[in-house]
């Protein structure tokens, strides 16, 4: 709870702080507000926020779910609709990692603990900023970041699988979108968690696009830097707590560029570390123990449970902290905060797997198909945003691929990034191959080879479709405008309203490192993080299942379930209507034929990549000692590095994929590959 119980508390608290700490009017206006909301809380005073649509309580008494998640949208006029387009707004990405939709303060139906562990971007979100009811993105963690970097849905960009840092299932010869906003001018920055692989130096965000890069290119690690951080283009092994470190050097590279007198339009691209597990405690002493709720250390509790679920609040709380340093700065220039963007997603829903992520009122959690899965907390605010838009709602079905064209939009760049040729396939059907799941043919050039549709020489094009008109005018735009069909992951495909589940993500195929869930994770879980499936379980068949006897045999049959996620965003309710069934599986079919996945078949050491876009491979220990790290050491040994292309680890930009393909790879004697 917070420190304090009542009103006249509370503001003698403010006041104190504010005399001893000298803070500025915004910042007062934060307190006040927060102050506002805590006396709320505390039941000093009675305020109840609602639409006709969307219920805003926060208690911790039992709710009745509200019967829908859509809140009322507004839509701008013709011209406020097309005013910021090729504008190069400043473009603020804060990505949070395992997020769930009910850890958010902006989140229905919100529990005080909440609000209280994220008060600045609650506010951000509901007073300022446009709440996103039905944003998707992959069940897991690294096709999403994929998807976000490429444009391309997680299905033409390595499909549902976990990278790990010396994978390569993002083909090094799509271009990212700090490539395509730095060739805009931008001045683009990469903090935080990487998980899209590096097996080649060519994976560096300093190669790609981004002028700065702090972080960690694995999926997970401490938050004190266990395990090696990066920092551009060396080894970083400083130990300060992640979001304390990073958001010192974010606030001050944005500060020096705002003091430019002629200041680039600015990306910054943070992927939170919170509140993904390994969680710890936040730092004492420090910033974050100065504000309200300081007297709720998790080391005061002895239940696991109790200890994790204060962890969570206080990982997320010292996000809040530092984002707000950030954007604050854009803030203090009216000017510069009327040409800003803001953009807060998830890149998947909570796990309840060693943290205590809440998805509530949605179904299951990250690693299941269902929405607690797919669909993230959101919103987009800044100044950018028409103020007859701010506090209102967005019903429309978005994905996190999506923003890649968005921002080209805005920055007045093409969102193209086409393939130097069509597939080698460009007709495959399912009479083709015998499964869609694995759609591979024979290679024409080589009959002993298996090659997807796109053959060796090409690849995917943008799947990102530009958000900004329905963002700004969505009472002109169908629910499914932006995407009349979205194939969310291999098992999973929305049309409109409905949903088809054709099994769950455990352990599916080559992700064999998922682990299954317990049934009950793949319920309803309430405010409290109790799970329940009362209202009995289906939709769990499961891919393992599918052994290769049984298939050929004819024995194993998909159980395929089928809802409306409009009406029946729970998911309680499978619908039996074999017409529509047929419509979605027959549209997820025809887009994994064209799935692009692992090519070859041992993972980590071949992948997506022509090899001649990696640059010469070495072993583990050299590229270690490369980087100034003893392989001896049993910590260093573990740190993660590239290993291909090291040679050229300073030469930013180095173009490893020369346009024209292999024919163009210059060799030492000046002919060419």
């Amino acid at each position: 709870m917070a420190p304090w119980r009542n009103l006249a508390t509370a503001v003698a608290v403010a006041t104190m702080v504010q005399s001893t700490m000298g803070i500025s009017s915004r910042s007062q206006d934060m307190i006040d507000d927060v102050l506002f909301k805590q006396a709320v809380l505390a039941g000093d005073i009675d305020v109840a926020r609602s639409s006709e649509t969307y219920e805003w309580r926060r208690s911790h008494e039992n709710v009745t779910p509200p019967d829908t998640l859509d809140g009322e949208e507004v839509s701008v006029s013709d011209e406020e609709a097309q005013a910021a387009v090729g504008t190069k707004p400043n473009i603020l990405v804060f990505l949070w990692d395992d997020l769930g939709l009910a850890d958010a303060g902006f989140a229905p139906q919100a529990r005080e603990e909440t609000q209280e562990s994220m008060p600045f971007l609650t506010q951000l979100a509901e007073e300022e900023g446009v709440i996103l009811t039905r944003h998707y993105a992959s069940w897991h963690c690294s096709p999403s970041r994929r998807s976000f970097l490429t444009g391309r849905e997680p299905t033409h960009v390595g499909g549902d699988e976990l990278t790990d840092f010396e994978d390569d299932d993002m083909d090094m010869r799509m271009t990212w979108i700090s490539e395509k906003l730095t060739d805009a001018g931008y001045y683009s920055l990469f903090y935080g968690k990487g998980h899209i692989g590096a097996r080649s130096i060519r994976m560096l965000p300093r190669h790609r696009g981004f002028h700065e890069h702090m972080g960690f290119l694995g999926g997970s690690q401490t938050y004190y830097g266990s395990g090696g951080r990066w920092k551009n283009l060396e080894m970083d092994t400083d130990s300060t707590y992640s979001a304390l470190y990073w958001g010192n050097s974010m606030v001050s590279n944005i500060k020096d560029e705002l003091a430019e007198s002629s200041p680039r339009p600015i990306f910054l691209f943070y992927a939170l570390q919170a509140p993904h597990t390994p969680l710890k405690s936040i730092p004492s002493n420090s910033r974050y123990s100065n504000s309200y709720g300081s007297t709720k250390y998790y080391n005061e509790y002895q239940d696991a449970n109790v200890e994790n679920f204060d962890l969570l609040q206080w990982n997320v709380y010292a996000a809040d902290v530092e984002i707000e340093r950030v954007v604050s700065l854009f803030q203090d220039d009216e000017a510069v905060w009327n040409n800003t963007l803001v953009v807060f997603i998830s890149d998947n829903g909570g796990t309840s797997n060693k943290a205590p992520g809440n998805n509530y009122p949605l179904r299951g959690e990250k690693g299941t198909a269902f929405e607690g899965g797919f669909r993230t907390a959101s919103f987009v605010s800044g100044g950018i945003i028409p103020a007859s838009q701010r506090g209102s709602f967005n019903n429309k079905i978005y994905h996190i691929s999506d923003w890649y064209r968005t921002f080209c939009n805005l920055a007045g760049v093409s969102g193209d990034d086409d393939p130097p040729m069509g597939p080698a396939f460009p007709n495959l059907t399912l009479d083709d191959v015998p499964d869609a799941q694995y759609p591979n043919v024979t290679d024409p050039t080589n009959s002993s080879r298996q090659v997807d549709a796109y053959g060796m020489l090409s690849y995917p094009p943008v799947d990102s479709k530009d958000m900004w008109p329905s963002l700004m005018q969505p009472t002109e735009y169908a629910r499914d405008a932006v995407h009349p069909v979205l194939v969310l992951s291999r098992e999973a495909v929305l049309m409109g309203d409905m949903k088809l589940i054709l099994a769950q993500p455990c352990s599916m195929g080559i992700t064999s490192d998922i682990e299954c869930k317990d049934d009950v994770h793949f319920g309803w879980v309430d405010r409290d993080n109790i799970f329940s499936d009362d209202d009995g379980l289906d939709c769990l068949q499961f891919f393992d299942n599918r052994d290769v006897e049984a298939f050929m045999d004819g024995s194993f049959r998909f159980r395929p379930c089928l809802f409306n996620v409009t009406a029946d965003y729970r998911e309680k309710s499978p619908i039996d209507d074999v017409e529509t069934q047929t419509k979605l599986w027959a549209a997820l079919n025809e887009t994994l034929l064209y799935q692009y996945t692992i090519r070859l078949p041992i993972k980590g050491k071949f992948g997506m990549t022509p090899f001649y876009c990696s640059g010469p491979c070495f072993e583990y220990d050299y590229a270690l000692t490369y980087y100034g790290l003893n392989p001896s050491n049993s910590k260093q040994s573990s740190y993660m590095v590239p290993q291909c292309g090291v040679y050229q680890t300073d030469a930013v930009g180095h173009d490893f994929c020369p346009t024209g393909g292999p024919g163009n790879l210059p060799l030492a004697d000046g002919s060419r590959l």
